[in-house]
Parts: C-alpha cells; sequence; structure tokens
C-alpha cells in the first residue's frame, strides 16, 4: 500500500485492530507469556526477556517494582 492508500483505509476504519489486554496485578513474567502466546503479535527482538528489560528499565532508575510501569489496559493495534 502507498501511504496515501492506508490513510484512506484508517479514514474509512478500514483496517483490523486487534488487542492485547494486561491485567491489573500481572508480574512481567506473565505479560511476557501473554505476548509470546498471542496469535498477532510477533517477537523479534532477542532481547525481550525478563532480565534484559529489567536492566533497561532500572539503569538509572529509582524504581524498586518493573511490574508498576505497564499500566493495565487493553491496547488496540493494526498487525503488521
Amino acid at each position: 500500500l502507498t501511504p496515501i492508500d492506508l490513510l484512506q483505509k484508517m479514514v474509512n476504519w478500514q483496517v483490523i485492530q486487534h488487542n492485547f489486554t494486561i491485567i491489573s496485578g500481572w508480574s512481567l513474567r506473565q505479560i511476557l507469556q501473554s505476548m509470546r502466546h498471542h496469535p498477532k503479535i510477533k517477537i523479534t527482538s532477542p532481547d525481550c526477556n525478563i532480565q534484559s528489560i529489567e536492566n533497561k528499565f532500572f539503569a538509572g532508575s529509582n524504581t524498586s517494582s518493573i511490574e508498576g510501569m505497564f499500566w493495565p489496559d487493553t491496547y488496540f493495534y493494526t498487525a503488521g
């Protein structure tokens, strides 16, 4: 699709929206597990593991828990 064609589809609601829900109280392990099992989410980063994520988030941060950094909600996205 050209950018104009894509914009037209979006304006006319011709895109398929998928969702991903983060449940309140989920640990980072549960969030990643749910993402890995979601049929429309493809994890391509080799750094998508608990240790790598914690290292990136905690570098220079005074946050004691990474789970509080992921807002429980349903997120909508277009696949691809």
